[in-house]
């Protein structure tokens, strides 16, 4: 089974529609939270990391991550912890008001991105939150082939719409 060219000519040119519906996700972002945003949401989900994982999970340069985490430590949600196998490292973890600021943040994001989706069904929504998975893990090379039915999500389509201050 494979998908034929031109169906993924079609989908190049549906691409954009998401840069642009990001980018006015990211507008109601508080701008002294948006660079990292994405650090927040890796580090909620996957707990301490050094910053050179973190750097990996959001594929930019070491330099980008700890200049991001040490704008988050000084906002107060991200804390520096020494790192148990390597004394000369550390690790970064979400603190509490980390958590509840992301959670804030992400409220807000499915709020209005419900508000843009208004028309559409929910099985339609919950759709495309199952082929995007698909490919987003086809993009990161992991194996991604669709359920035959379709699968309810239990969370908002919120994205990370941080990629916005991430690549800075």
């Amino acid at each position: 089974m494979s998908v034929d060219v031109e169906t993924c000519s079609d989908l190049i040119e549906q691409m954009p529609v998401l840069t642009v519906l990001k980018r006015e996700l990211a507008r109601s972002v508080p701008e002294t939270l948006l660079p990292g945003l994405g650090a927040l949401s890796v580090l909620s989900l996957e707990g301490p990391l050094r910053p050179s994982v973190l750097a990996e999970r959001l594929s930019v340069d070491v330099s980008v991550a700890s200049r991001q985490a040490a704008h988050l430590a000084s906002l107060g949600l991200v804390e520096r912890l020494p790192d148990p196998g390597d004394r000369r490292s550390h690790q970064l973890r979400i603190t509490a008001d980390g958590r509840a600021r992301l959670e804030s943040v992400r409220g807000a994001l499915a709020e209005k991105l419900a508000q843009r989706l208004d028309k559409w069904e929910q099985r339609d929504a919950e759709t495309l939150v199952r082929l995007l998975s698909c490919l987003r893990r086809t993009a990161e090379g992991t194996t991604a082939a669709p359920p035959a039915a379709p699968v309810p999500t239990t969370g908002a389509l919120v994205g990370s719409i941080a990629a916005q201050g991430e690549r800075a």
